[in-house]
């Protein structure tokens, strides 16, 4: 009787020794450069939107003038985006360890990493929703990755990128949450 793996316990077993080690970590400052991995990944994706964005309106000129929507269609569907904003609000709780971990962390520094921070997050969102949107118009699905093909190695490309950018995010969101529990548990950092 041979045991049976489906594709993603296979992705699971490869995953875990990657995370296993980050999720050990004790200080925030010890998992900064999954920082700039996790942000090149999201880089490769967004680019890659961009670039079928553009080949697809490249290709049909008429397709913009005709389809585009500057204004949603009801007040309904424009509650749609609340869900997204407030998930924005995620990372608040990782405000203390990230001010910690500043070296000389006067609020004048503090104020520059976050307003930057909240710059680049903007800009990078604002072109991720743009070109989603200028591939599909109106068909545009929740996920705007489902839009484009399984084939399409473009995105492929994107795809796997940001499964690494989730890979080596979520230590980042979770050791505040270890270190708080912890804290409890033992009545001090551990």
């Amino acid at each position: 009787m041979g045991v049976c793996l489906r594709k993603r316990d296979v992705i699971l077993l490869a995953v875990i020794p990657v995370l296993l080690p980050l999720l050990l970590r004790r200080e925030l400052n010890s998992l900064q450069y999954t920082c700039f991995v996790s942000f090149t990944s999201i880089s490769v994706l967004c680019v890659s939107l961009v670039y079928r964005a553009v080949d697809l309106n490249v290709a049909h000129p008429s397709l913009f003038a005709s389809e585009v929507r500057y204004l949603p269609g009801s007040f309904g569907s424009a509650t749609l985006a609340f869900p997204v904003i407030s998930l924005a609000f995620v990372c608040s709780c990782n405000m203390v360890p990230v001010h910690c971990a500043l070296v000389k962390p006067s609020r004048k520094r503090v104020r520059l990493v976050v307003h930057q921070a909240i710059i680049v997050s903007l800009v990078m969102m604002y072109i991720f929703g743009v070109a989603g949107y200028l591939f599909a118009y109106n068909d545009t699905k929740g996920n705007i990755l489902l839009n484009f093909a399984a084939s399409d190695k473009v995105i492929l490309l994107g795809r796997v990128m940001c499964g690494f950018m989730v890979l080596f995010a979520f230590p980042l969101s979770l050791l505040p949450l270890f270190l708080v529990v912890l804290s409890s548990w033992y009545g001090s950092s551990p």
